[in-house]
């Protein structure tokens, strides 16, 4: 099975999405501290058969370019990030509906219970792909190490 990462950098924190091509699914996603990043990677990489790493060209995404790459990280690629937090807030709710009387409010208004960093990260990746991609609803936003 092929897979690709997805990394929306930051400063302090990154969004990590592990997205499987055979199916168009997202097989996981967390938010990561900086220290903990390519602690994360060197996991999936263990673990799964992944062809590319879609680093989103915003925040810090030259240190994590260059750190990929001195971790001899290879078929890196930088992909537009304009406005992938404000679009993820409206992606969580397509994946994650509000419930009861919220369903009822402006997605634009509502804030999403969880970081949206793994989301924006999918935004990036789905722009990269010109496709949209399957997030099992099973499958909630965690933070690593857990």
């Amino acid at each position: 099975m092929v897979k690709l990462i997805s990394i929306d950098p930051g400063i302090y924190k990154c969004g990590l999405l592990l997205v499987d091509l055979a199916d168009d699914t997202i097989s996981d996603g967390r938010i990561v501290l900086k220290e903990y990043v390519l602690d994360l990677l060197s996991l999936w990489h263990k673990e799964n058969l992944i062809d590319q790493i879609i680093i989103g060209n915003g925040t810090s995404s030259d240190y994590w370019f260059q750190k990929l790459l001195e971790n001899k990280y290879r078929s890196l690629y930088l992909s537009n990030e304009k406005n992938t937090t404000m679009r993820a807030r409206f992606r969580y709710w397509e994946i994650w509906p509000p419930k009861k009387i919220f369903r009822f409010i402006p997605k634009s208004i509502l804030l999403p219970a969880d970081d949206l960093d793994p989301v924006a990260a999918l935004v990036i990746v789905e722009d990269y792909l010109k496709r949209k991609l399957v997030w099992p609803s099973s499958r909630i936003i965690r933070t690593w190490p857990e």
